[in-house]
């Protein structure tokens, strides 16, 4: 898809990180934008951690992070999806997606956890990483998967779930939050 290949590519020139929801089809193939050399794509957990059901994995998947999965894995009684302040989303009955539906929804979805990775790159880049290569090595360095032992990529998990308390420690951000190059490590 060309519009949004260019789209990407001038984003990029322009020095913007671009992270990207993997898809929600369960399939070992990434959607678009997230399929596209250098944007970081993000697959889902449940809340025990593993790959929720419907996250779509493969060999460009970089990260996991909370999205959500349908069971109740902790027996609330309440689905285990990711709560988000929002408009009633547009497919709920009932919403004309106005602001006075403002509320806390329960969601489901990579489109949730993608979120937690922006949200980390943008921690790191406030603590002086301006590099994507520094930022995604702050996290690959630091990101778990309690699934295997040596926490190398795998196809299902990428580099493992995001562990932002640990990424902020990390000794590439602790020096550029110093003031020292970290794109020059």
């Amino acid at each position: 898809f060309q519009p949004l290949r260019d789209a990407v590519n001038y984003a990029q020139r322009k020095g913007t990180i671009l992270v990207a929801a993997s898809g929600n089809f369960g399939a070992p193939e990434l959607s678009l934008p997230a399929g596209y050399p250098g944007v970081i794509a993000v697959g889902a957990t449940g809340p025990d951690d593993t790959r929720a059901s419907y996250s779509s994995y493969g060999s460009d998947l970089d990260f996991m992070a909370p999205g959500g999965d349908f069971g109740d894995v902790n027996n609330d009684h309440v689905q285990d999806g990711i709560f988000v302040l929002s408009i009633k989303p547009f497919r709920s009955q009932g919403s004309l997606a106005n602001p006075d539906s403002f509320d806390v929804f329960v969601q489901f979805g990579t489109s949730n956890a993608a979120p937690h990775v922006s949200g980390a790159v943008a921690l790191l880049r406030s603590l002086g990483l301006r590099d994507q290569g520094a930022i995604e090595q702050t996290l690959r360095s630091t990101a778990v998967n309690r699934f295997q032992t040596n926490n190398a990529f795998t196809p299902l998990y990428g580099n493992g779930l995001i562990q932002l308390d640990q990424a902020v420690r990390h000794p590439v951000g602790l020096l550029a939050a110093r003031g020292f190059d970290a794109g020059a490590l």
